[in-house]
């Protein structure tokens, strides 16, 4: 176990072990890979971090089928400038991120592959299309598309988690409609085995 404190002091065991005792202190401590994480596309924190957000859209990743836009994300999330700050990212790919006008966060070749296969919806809490997540189509081009992740940045030390966000409004797992408690994309849309899965180290996976 690793503490960080401003200052430690040290006594005897009767086992004869050294135990140390840390001092109690009013700090905030920016643990990695755990706590408070920022926004990525900003940098303004009152506090230290060591974890930002990549909440980035299907739509903004693959704008045409096959091309990924990997030079103009990192742009945008500022990695060059937490990869100097040693700043670790959580990558979460969005399909539907509801706001306050109408629109669409898959691609526009993906909405016609489908067939427009999916529910625009104006409600409480916003407006977007929410894609049919059971579609054959969009399950085999979702695993082609994490692939393409994995291979990107299965050897990054910069990206510390790859999200299992994707499915219903902001990655949560949950949609307009919650009469729906199953579907299909969650069992079949994600490829296993390394790189596509960035499993091949410890910190670096999709989880």
């Amino acid at each position: 176990m690793f503490v960080i404190q401003d200052s430690l002091h040290a006594a005897e065991s009767p086992a004869g072990r050294t135990v140390f005792y840390p001092e109690e202190s009013d700090r905030v401590l920016a643990n990695p890979f755990m706590g408070f994480a920022v926004d990525a596309k900003y940098d303004e924190s009152a506090q230290p971090f060591r974890l930002a957000h990549v909440n980035l859209t299907w739509r903004e990743l693959e704008p045409e089928k096959g091309r990924y836009a990997f030079d103009a994300i990192e742009e945008k999330f500022n990695f060059p400038l937490w990869r100097q700050r040693g700043v670790h990212l959580i990558v979460r790919v969005i399909m539907d991120y509801p706001r306050d006008y109408a629109h669409m966060d898959i691609p526009d070749w993906l909405y016609r592959e489908i067939g427009g296969d999916g529910t625009w919806y104006d409600n409480e809490y916003g407006k977007g299309f929410s894609p049919n997540y059971d579609n054959s189509l969009l399950i085999r081009n979702h695993e082609r598309m994490i692939s393409a992740l994995g291979r990107r940045y299965n050897d990054d030390p910069l990206i510390a988690f790859i999200q299992l966000g994707s499915l219903g409004h902001w990655g949560e797992w949950h949609t307009w409609d919650k009469r729906k408690a199953t579907s299909r994309f969650r069992n079949g849309t994600f490829p296993t085995g390394t790189p596509s899965t960035m499993s091949g180290r410890s910190r670096t996976s999709i989880c």
